[in-house]
């Protein structure tokens, strides 16, 4: 969170789970100001689905809450300069409704979620998660955004097929 703090010029607020974390780790979590950990229920779900679960259940409390805008960040993925939110902030507008990182060198055509930034507007309107069901994936519009969108199909892929099937940027 100290690049956070250091970067960031604008009001925020870290919402966290730390379901499995190490109790001196939780310690250090629950004394800090600006951190809010949320209590989510416990998942039997590992791996893509489990980190999936708990972001999607982040960004419900932190809508929820009243925060204007969204960002999602891996703990290794982190600001490097100054007013980084505003200036992504400010690219959301019209049909452009995220701002992310997407590893193209990976045929990953869609938002990754080691940064992701939207406006809550956009999570309301479209209520996208961070990975699809079962239905969504068998669907037609699936295979549409598939072929237009070469892309793993981890957390992030959600996003990205809310925003195509919307017509959205």
């Amino acid at each position: 969170w100290r690049q956070i703090e250091r970067y960031t010029g604008v009001p925020y607020r870290i919402y966290a789970s730390a379901r499995r974390l190490l109790p001196r780790f939780q310690a250090a979590l629950h004394g800090h100001p600006r951190i809010m950990v949320c209590d989510i229920p416990p998942t039997e779900l590992r791996s893509t689905p489990e980190h999936a679960y708990y972001l999607d259940r982040l960004v419900d409390v932190a809508v929820d809450d009243g925060v204007t805008h969204v960002a999602v960040l891996h703990v290794d993925s982190f600001p490097v300069r100054a007013a980084w939110a505003a200036d992504l902030a400010a690219t959301l507008r019209g049909s452009c409704v995220l701002a992310g990182v997407m590893r193209s060198e990976m045929r990953d055509d869609k938002p990754l979620t080691a940064g992701m930034l939207f406006h809550r507007d956009f999570h309301r309107a479209y209520r996208p998660t961070f990975l699809l069901s079962d239905a969504q994936r068998a669907g037609p519009d699936y295979r549409r955004y598939l072929r237009a969108h070469d892309h793993i199909p981890d957390s992030g892929v959600g996003y990205g097929y809310a925003i195509f099937v919307n017509g959205l940027t």
